[in-house]
């Protein structure tokens, strides 16, 4: 397959732009079936049904969910079967959310030992979706999707993130994400694809220089999107560029960012380039689990769509963190039950209720990755969000990335703009030591650019320590 893949990429890159516009269009016709086609329109109206539920029928729609899959995991997954059996379980034992504790957390290791023991055995393989994850923080994982599941997948983005942020479905979209769809040897422009399918314009992030964020404004400013989706950190290379130029005819309906932490600066810069609002979400490649922000700007969980437990994590720092487990329940092919997703939130206070009187639960913030934190010598770990405040004054960085090659080690690499200094330089180096401990050796480098992952992203914080 991968042998293929390259293939692929190579005869990609030979062909003239138009013959790649050409491809990428084709390929967006097969998976706009895919996505769109079969249950799409019933799971999307079901969808936006739901919102009128109260919160006790949408708890007995999640719990029953949660028994049809449970039962049907033991029955067909081998995993389950033996999992169950080691632990003396029986699918009629769980009923509920709170019953999910007697069985034991699923980690990304034990789905990488053994992959084949996760597929359900009653399916065709050959009518699956091979959905395999980026593996920006290990070895990739080799995921299998029913038809339907991608087409919940995709109602639900419709109906609680573009619906919410007041996108019509359609519309003429702006994406930043990382599909290589540019040759990284290119240039000059055009930095960026059409699919003429969806009336999108598919932009690299590959590509987000100095010299040629001209020519990303310039596409953008012709193009007119009513959306621009991506990485938080690809869409505010760009809307800092705009705002440093004043550019002020960009205005999309709305900016929708995922897959990466939004940092609060980030959102400020994003709004004030584009005079547009900033809608944030979290997904997972395994697509089990969406929160997305309302138009009141709360972190709503989708509760048909996937089961979020919060358990505790070392934070010392942040001890209000949680990690979260995942049980999906659309994804009959491949189930996944208590995993460890490797992500962290900020819950809401209980109390809270937010203005849009939608049924459904609510976090404070997305955290992130728990690997987009530093391990300290005396084992404190300190999150991306944490460390970002340190930067919050600073009007001369345009960003920056933390790496830790050791645990005593520190490097801080930033891109700056004319007017930074070594005021602002030793500043910046007093609040990061205020911060992890004046122990701990710390190096600002000033760069270029910043390290991006396979994927297109740029990650606040690289570890290579476990």
């Amino acid at each position: 397959m991968m042998i293929n893949q390259r293939k692929q990429n190579i005869i990609y890159n030979k062909l003239p732009i138009l013959g790649q516009n050409l491809i990428i269009s084709s390929m967006g016709l097969k998976v706009y079936f895919e996505r769109y086609g079969g249950n799409f329109n019933k799971h999307y109206k079901y969808l936006l049904s739901n919102e009128k539920k109260s919160t006790d029928e949408l708890i007995h729609i999640q719990n029953k969910e949660l028994q049809k899959l449970v039962r049907y995991s033991y029955l067909n997954v081998p995993y389950y079967e033996y999992l169950f059996k080691k632990n003396k379980i029986t699918p009629g034992e769980i009923k509920t959310i709170q019953d999910l504790k007697k069985i034991p957390i699923l980690t990304k290791d034990i789905i990488r030992k053994n992959p084949e023991k996760f597929l359900s055995r009653n399916m065709d393989r050959k009518k699956l979706i091979y959905y395999p994850t980026g593996g920006t923080t290990g070895t990739p994982l080799r995921l299998y999707m029913t038809k339907d599941c991608i087409q919940f997948n995709f109602a639900l983005a419709e109906a609680r993130i573009h619906k919410w942020a007041g996108v019509k479905f359609r519309g003429r979209v702006a994406t930043f994400l990382g599909r290589l769809i540019v040759p990284v040897k290119q240039k000059k422009p055009p930095f960026w694809r059409y699919n003429v399918i969806r009336d999108q314009l598919i932009f690299s992030t590959f590509h987000m220089n100095e010299e040629y964020l001209y020519y990303y404004t310039e596409k953008l400013l012709n193009f007119k999107p009513k959306v621009i989706i991506g990485y938080a950190s690809s869409i505010y290379t760009i809307a800092d560029y705009i705002v440093r130029h004043d550019i002020r005819k960009i205005q999309p309906k709305a900016i929708i960012v995922s897959s990466e932490t939004l940092f609060s600066n980030q959102r400020r810069r994003i709004e004030r380039a584009f005079n547009s609002k900033v809608y944030n979400c979290y997904s997972s490649a395994e697509n089990i689990a969406l929160i997305s922000e309302c138009e009141k700007g709360s972190l709503h969980i989708s509760p048909e769509y996937g089961i979020i437990e919060l358990i505790d994590t070392r934070f010392d720092q942040n001890e209000h963190l949680k990690e979260i487990l995942v049980t999906g329940l659309k994804n009959y092919s491949m189930p996944f039950i208590r995993y460890k997703i490797g992500d962290l939130i900020e819950p809401a206070d209980e109390k809270y209720n937010c203005p849009c009187n939608r049924p459904f639960p609510i976090v404070k913030n997305i955290i992130g990755r728990i690997d987009e934190s530093l391990k300290l010598p005396d084992g404190r770990v300190i999150s991306a969000a944490s460390l970002s405040l340190a930067f919050q004054n600073l009007t001369h960085i345009k960003m920056a990335q933390i790496l830790q090659p050791s645990s005593e080690e520190i490097i801080v690499r930033i891109v700056v703009t004319e007017g930074f200094n070594k005021e602002e330089k030793k500043y910046l180096g007093n609040e990061i030591k205020s911060r992890l401990g004046y122990d701990v050796n710390i190096k600002i480098t000033i760069v270029d650019k910043l390290q991006k992952t396979k994927a297109g992203k740029t990650q606040f914080i690289l570890r290579s320590i476990k």
